[in-house]
């Protein structure tokens, strides 16, 4: 149980808590600022004998005993929390594997079966996290409340007009008493016929009991003796075998202020460890009548603490006034929604005479449009035509090779030192260059090679052939004729060398007045203009 030193919201506010005692209905209203708590009102009443064994037979005067517990106090709250008496729920604590909260919840449906001794289904039942993240297992205090009986009190608040924000368990509210203590402390409310007792270590409630007791005398005053002490003693064993290695280091009495000093002697005699009166930052030191409310003040103290706490309020209830809330929201939409339309009506009613006119001005407006649209029309066929016709004679026409660019770069390749005569060369549409020519021998030719790979215009330059040149007469048996002397190895060379020109990006060509598919009846009546004439003419070949 996460305590408010940790979750207390900051600011100012007020909160009532409303604490169902076995006999009697205490309430109190406090005044939270940051972290100071400041009691406000109080007041009690009794209940009637017998009410939580029969709780539907006595909701009336259940209800009545608060009212007038809470009209004596002069409090007004719309909106409490209530606790019930320890010994009608059942309480207990499980260790589960670590896990997500949704996951938690499911583990704590199937362990519930475990301890509580009526259906499931019959019972109202929540849980917190009692433990911390570094346990090596989570532990999780179980707590469940008979359905019907939570049902009855649900009842009885709602017959006085009174909000429940949350069911909790009276050990809680005594538990906050306790929140500074990094000891294990029990903490005992004692009141005429019932002890409550928690046991606190590090803000958490670790252990829990309640037992009946019996009464002295027809007075109603505790006893203060040996019967009170044994049920201590008890409870105090029976937490020290479950946790043996935390041992109580005191315990803190809350009663009725003329039963302290009793109780505190009585106690003292039997048990080895401090016993005091409860004293906390929730309670004012001169107040002896506060000590008698400790239960409610920490249930009120409470009420602004975040993070999630337990609550016996079944979530049905809550889902139900969601429902409810939306049922109304939908009811007060339809409503709105009528009076929308009938205004809508009204006003359309109201324009009708002037869409009337609008309509007979549009018409003539449409008929106009039409006829400048059947213009644009004409104009667009027109344009595309000649566009079909440009890019015809342009498709016809044009190399994709510029052949100046290429005789250039050629010329600036063959090598100065007169090795190189060239015989043919060729270019074809496709950008394809073949250069036939005789070389001096071998290096001349290679050095063209290089000289062409290293030109800008072209790409993919190959050598495909090289071989002797064969030596030429003016015919056979000619008079006067000799022949050539036999050329020597590697000397006048025969070669083929091809390439490929670098593609280049083609200008677009548009037409003034936009692209053919857009209409504009203020453009219709202007020549189209070719663009980037002279582009085209300085670049030869380009394709459109």
């Amino acid at each position: 149980m996460s305590l408010r030193k940790d979750g207390r919201q900051s600011g100012h506010s007020r909160s009532a808590a409303v604490e169902l005692g076995p006999t009697a209905v205490r309430v109190v209203e406090v005044e939270i600022t940051g972290a100071s708590v400041r009691l406000l009102k109080r007041g009690i009443a009794p209940l009637p004998a017998g009410c939580w064994e029969d709780l539907p037979a006595m909701r009336d005067r259940v209800a009545q005993a608060i009212r007038t517990a809470l009209s004596g106090a002069g409090i007004t709250a719309s909106h409490v929390v209530a606790s019930l008496p320890r010994r009608v729920v059942t309480l207990k604590y499980a260790k589960l594997p670590h896990a997500e909260p949704d996951q938690i919840r499911g583990m704590v449906q199937y362990e519930a079966q475990q301890y509580i001794p009526f259906p499931i289904d019959d019972v109202v039942l929540d849980h917190e996290i009692v433990s911390d993240e570094t346990d090596e297992m989570t532990t999780v205090m179980i707590v469940a409340a008979r359905r019907s009986l939570v049902e009855e009190l649900l009842a009885a608040f709602d017959s006085i007009g009174i909000g429940l924000s949350r069911i909790t368990v009276s050990s809680l509210g005594l538990a906050e008493h306790a929140q500074d203590n990094p000891m294990p402390v029990a903490l005992l409310d004692v009141s005429p016929g019932s002890m409550d007792m928690a046991v606190v270590s590090d803000g958490r409630m670790i252990y829990s009991r309640s037992a009946a007791l019996a009464e002295s005398n027809g007075s109603g005053e505790i006893d203060a003796g040996a019967f009170l002490a044994g049920e201590v003693a008890r409870s105090l064993a029976a937490y020290q075998t479950e946790h043996r290695g935390k041992s109580v280091s005191g315990v803190q009495i809350a009663c009725p202020p003329g039963d302290a000093a009793a109780l505190q002697a009585s106690l003292e005699g039997l048990l080895e460890i401090p016993v005091t009166k409860v004293h906390s930052s929730l309670l004012a030191a001169g107040d002896v009548e506060a000590l008698a409310y400790a239960t409610s003040i920490g249930l009120a103290a409470s009420a602004d603490v975040a993070g999630n706490r337990l609550n016996l309020i079944p979530r049905s209830r809550a889902e139900k006034k969601l429902v409810a809330k939306r049922r109304a929201q939908t009811g007060a939409g339809m409503i709105v929604a009528a009076i929308a339309a009938l205004a809508a009506i009204v006003f359309i009613s109201h324009s009708l005479s002037e869409q009337r006119l609008e309509n007979s001005r549009a018409f003539k407006e449409n008929q106009r449009a039409d006829t400048a649209q059947q213009a644009v029309n004409r104009v667009k066929v027109s344009h595309d035509k000649l566009v079909r016709t440009y890019q015809t004679l342009i498709g016809g026409l044009d190399r994709k090779t510029p052949v100046v660019e290429v005789l250039k770069s050629v010329s600036d390749s063959v090598p100065n030192n007169g090795g190189i005569h060239l015989t043919q060369l060729s270019v074809e549409r496709t950008g394809t260059i073949s250069l036939h020519g005789n070389a001096k021998n071998e290096t001349a030719a290679t050095d063209l090679v290089l000289a062409l790979q290293g030109a800008g215009p072209f790409t993919e330059v190959r050598l495909g052939y090289l071989g002797d040149a064969q030596t030429e007469v003016t015919g056979p048996g000619a008079p006067g004729a000799a022949a050539a002397p036999k050329a020597k190895p590697g000397e006048n060379m025969t070669f083929i060398v091809t390439c490929k020109m670098r593609q280049t990006e083609v200008p677009q060509i548009a037409l003034a007045g936009g692209p053919s598919s857009g209409t504009n009846p203020g453009n219709a009546s202007k020549r189209p203009i070719l663009k980037d004439e002279a582009a085209l003419d300085q670049r030869a070949g380009a394709k459109p």
